[in-house]
């Protein structure tokens, strides 16, 4: 049977899912898109054997695994998005799931998100919310070069969700023709109006040792202003626009000594005007991310920045010595100088774990998180120190969610 050209780079995409990125995979140079978008981290100390796992991030040399704690709840006091994004890891058939908008209340899939450009995929981790229901779509083509696979061209689209949670159609967003590179992080301002994506080097599933950029792109006019990594400064993460767009704030992957990495490697840094392009090692630096490890065995996972730039949301994986005595943990800090406000949500932990994501919507007000036992993760959204289902609410097999 001959496949379309669609059904090749679907069939790719699912092959590339399939490959484990090693633990720890540097040395003395930080991969450079290690992270995506909220460059969602996928940990794990024991495989889960029925979950096809992409391990996209940095492991934690942990081993403990989520265990007793606040489980999920299913009345919520607060309100909270009406739909959210789903993406999926391909099933034990190695088969490529789409990416569905569902239902906050209810988990019924509403629509399916597809990519208008012909014999292309969404991108893992491509897709981000404005307000009023606008999402911004990452779509790729890649094709095999030898033994590796390699993205061939990757474009930018805009939908939005009417009402009823169906899609009402797709435009090209002007300036969001990335060419032969590899997206990772993308957001977007509230307004829609801008909208920020990491490129690097076209070769998936290898380590990436060249220094990245971030587009910063008008979505009415098309304008770029590009912030080039350098050899202080790779690439970001977690990009977030403050101070009404004006000021791009992320995590800044920097080139580390031997034998070092992770959050040792790491700083929340600011560059402005964002729309401006230069060097991203020429902002401000804000904190080291190792200012939020307060405890020995404390790992930062994902970052989530506030909006207002002042406070940021932090997904902390504590291995303590001891059965028993790993935890994860949501924390609230100031953005300035890293000071921990509150606890937003705890999990104590036991002998191993998957850890998938967290995320907000465009407000950072309400938090998507995904993570647990190799057995099972638990996925949902915080509210007030617990957690509200989403559906499935075992999300082992859940790639990336957000609304």
């Amino acid at each position: 049977m001959t496949m379309s050209a669609e059904d090749v780079a679907r069939r790719l995409r699912v092959e590339l899912d399939g490959v484990p990125v090693p633990e720890r995979p540097w040395a003395a140079v930080r991969p450079a898109l290690v992270r995506r978008r909220h460059s969602r981290r996928v940990m794990e100390a024991v495989a889960a054997a029925a979950a096809v796992v992409l391990v996209a991030a940095l492991s934690v040399a942990a081993a403990g695994v989520f265990g007793a704690g606040p489980g999920p709840s299913a009345i919520p006091r607060a309100g909270s998005p009406r739909y959210y994004v789903q993406a999926s890891f391909p099933g034990t058939a190695g088969r490529a799931q789409p990416v569905v908008i569902r239902a906050t209340a209810t988990g019924a899939v509403t629509a399916t998100v597809r990519c208008p450009w012909p014999n292309s995929v969404i991108a893992p981790q491509g897709i981000t919310a404005a307000g009023n229901q606008t999402f911004f779509v990452v779509c790729e083509r890649a094709a095999k070069q030898g033994k590796l696979v390699a993205v061939t061209g990757a474009r930018i689209y805009r939908f939005q969700l009417m009402r009823s949670g169906r899609i009402s159609g797709y435009s090209p967003v002007p300036g969001g023709r990335l060419g032969r590179h590899q997206p990772g992080s993308i957001t977007a301002t509230p307004d829609g109006s801008q909208i920020a994506v990491t490129v690097g080097q076209a070769t998936l599933g290898v380590v990436q040792s060249m220094p990245a950029a971030v587009y910063v792109i008008d979505t009415q006019t098309g304008a770029r202003g590009i912030w080039h990594g350098g050899p202080k400064v790779l690439s970001a993460a977690d990009l977030t626009f403050t101070d009404n767009g004006t000021v791009l704030e992320f995590v800044g992957l920097k080139k580390c000594a031997q034998g070092r990495g992770g959050t040792a490697c790491e700083e929340l840094r600011t560059v402005s005007p964002a729309t401006a392009g230069g060097q991203l090692d020429s902002g401000h630096v804000l904190l080291p991310l190792s200012a939020l490890a307060t405890h020995p065995g404390d790992y930062v996972n994902d970052v989530v920045i506030n909006p207002g730039g002042a406070t940021l949301a932090a997904a902390i994986v504590h291995s303590g010595r001891g059965a028993g005595s790993s935890s994860v943990s949501v924390v609230k800090y100031s953005a300035v100088d890293g000071r921990q406000l509150r606890v937003l949500y705890y999990l104590r932990t036991g002998n191993g774990f998957l850890y998938r994501f967290l995320t907000a919507d465009p407000t950072g007000r309400y938090l998507i998180f995904n993570a647990g036992r190799t057995s099972g993760t638990l996925n949902g959204w915080i509210d007030h120190g617990r957690l509200i289902s989403l559906r499935p609410a075992n999300g082992s097999n859940i790639r990336y969610e957000t609304w």
